[in-house]
């Protein structure tokens, strides 16, 4: 048995819509405290004192949002029996939280149990994770988080197919 993992560049498209998001929420937080505050000073007067980390915070933020949400390819190759891994890795998913989306064929997406992540998907895309199986190899795709579950499972836990070989 071989694992391989491969990282995708970030989503510029998640990049820019957690900037939105959070360049608004800082925006709202900015004229809040302004009215709350500083209600005597003009607003540029009030902006000027942190017109810098009004726009790279968000810039930061959206970028290590970018990169910690990008998709991984999880490669396990070299196996006699990639129904059996497929299906195992689907088990062990759901046993983290995670339900079936969809299943076609030898494909099935899985998406989190909980609705904060649920949400992240339905807002940037990057919390859905698809395992499919071809006859030589078993791709799971999807977040480093449930990634590294699959991962850290293979390496360090008992799996009935780990000494397998297509050899």
């Amino acid at each position: 048995m071989k694992t391989e993992i491969l990282a995708y560049k970030p989503a510029f498209k998640s990049f820019l819509l957690y900037f939105a998001l959070m360049f608004g929420l800082f925006s709202v937080l900015t004229v809040g405290f302004y009215l709350l505050l500083e209600n005597d000073k003009a607003f540029t007067e009030y902006l000027s004192s942190f017109l810098y980390f009004y726009f790279f915070i968000p810039v930061f933020n959206a970028a290590a949002f970018a990169f910690s949400t990008r998709k991984h390819d999880f490669i396990i190759s070299e196996i006699n029996d990639t129904a059996h891994v497929a299906n195992w890795a689907v088990e062990l998913l759901q046993q983290k939280g995670m339900r079936i989306k969809s299943a076609a064929g030898n494909s099935t997406v899985l998406e989190s149990g909980k609705k904060i992540f649920r949400a992240f998907d339905n807002w940037f895309g990057a919390e859905l994770i698809t395992i499919s199986a071809t006859e030589n190899e078993v791709i799971a795709t999807g977040n480093f988080r449930y990634i590294d579950i699959l991962d850290t499972k293979l390496k360090f836990g008992k799996v009935d197919f780990k000494n397998q070989s297509s050899r």
